[in-house]
Order: structure tokens, then C-alpha cells, then sequence
């Protein structure tokens, strides 16, 4: 889900946004939900634009390459957020 407000998700310390460009995006849309292309671009139109939800995200994840460079990026981010906790 994405999330506009935070103050209505006061147990949220930090908001995580992984997004792929939009050619890969598709892609795996259209080979996951078995969708076609007009059907997946239709729906597109009604989604908020993509600089307007990083705004309300403290980090970002691109998802443009393989599942284990994901998982990289992930572990990465989860140790930061280890180091956060730790702080607080």
C-alpha cells in the first residue's frame, strides 16, 4: 500500500519505496497478471505519478535487475535500519 500520511501510521519509523523503471515494470506486470499492455497502461493513468509517492518515502530501492541483487540491496538497507534502531 502506499502510504500519504504518516501521521496516520504513527508505529511507521521509516518508509521504504522499491519501484523498477517503467519498461521493467511492465514487464513483470504483464507476465505476472497476464495482463495486455492497453489493459496495464489504462490502469497506469490512474496511479499517482511516481515523483510525487517518492516524496513520501525515506528510501528508495530501484528494482530494475535480478532478485538476488534485490535481496543485496535489501540486506544493505536492513542494516542500516538495525543501526537506526540501535540509535533510538
Amino acid at each position: 500500500p502506499l502510504i500519504y500520511q504518516r501521521e496516520d501510521f504513527p508505529f511507521l519509523d521509516r518508509i521504504l519505496l522499491v519501484t523498477a523503471n517503467e519498461n521493467v515494470a511492465n514487464e513483470r506486470v504483464i507476465s505476472r497478471d497476464k495482463l495486455s499492455l492497453t489493459t496495464l497502461l489504462a490502469m497506469r493513468k490512474i496511479q499517482p505519478d511516481i515523483k510525487h509517492v517518492t516524496m513520501f518515502s525515506d528510501d528508495y530501492i530501484e528494482n530494475n535487475a535480478s532478485l538476488s541483487i534485490l535481496k543485496e540491496k535489501v540486506k544493505k538497507l536492513h542494516e542500516q535500519y538495525q543501526k537506526y534502531e540501535k540509535l533510538n
